[in-house]
């Protein structure tokens, strides 16, 4: 009998716990909340632009042989369009970029005033990194133009490479702004 009562207070016991509380009561559930993962701003796809600038510096110009003939200094208005497609994974993005720029560069010395850049077409790759709607980037690539003298009508086509970099903010829909710097390394 002692053994069957030891049970039963052992069954009790055990079935009590399972019991504690007031069952007409809601147990409260407390909400899981876990933290917003920060906005990441989506800058793969196509893109095109328009710019202006200023353009200021150097230009040595090579002969066919790559003898060095001269050196100018330009200075002048610059303008461009630009077009090119991103990818992105995580906050690194990559791309290629085309633009085709015009303006009145011309030389700044007095020996020949009148030498001017025609056009100038620059196919470039970038890498950057995203950090929220900023994308700082670097580019390089190849530069191929043409400039003229407007006295004896001749013209100068040049080619070389281009390296840079640039700072963009993108706005809603799409749209941003940003600064570019390229430095032309041409042989004409």
């Amino acid at each position: 009998m002692k053994i069957t009562l030891i049970a039963t207070l052992a069954a009790a016991c055990m079935a009590s716990t399972a019991f504690a509380g007031n069952p007409a009561t809601p147990t409260p559930v407390i909400p899981l909340v876990t933290p917003a993962a920060q906005a990441q701003t989506d800058w793969s796809g196509p893109y095109i632009g328009f710019a202006a600038g200023y353009e200021f510096g150097e230009y040595d110009r090579y002969g066919n042989a790559l003898d060095y003939l001269d050196t100018y200094q330009i200075e002048g208005t610059v303008y461009s369009g630009f077009a090119g497609y991103n990818f992105q994974r995580n906050a690194l993005v990559f791309g290629a970029e085309i633009a085709y720029s015009l303006g009145n560069p011309h030389q700044a010395t007095l020996a020949s005033p009148n030498e001017q850049l025609d056009n100038v077409v620059d196919l470039k790759a970038r890498a950057g990194y995203a950090f929220g709607n900023m994308l700082a980037y670097g580019v390089v690539g190849g530069s191929f133009g043409q400039w003229s003298d407007t006295d004896s009508g001749n013209a100068y086509a040049f080619s070389g490479f281009t390296y840079g970099g640039g700072l963009e903010a993108q706005f809603g829909n799409g749209f941003f702004a940003g600064i570019r710097v390229f430095v032309p390394q041409c042989i004409g």
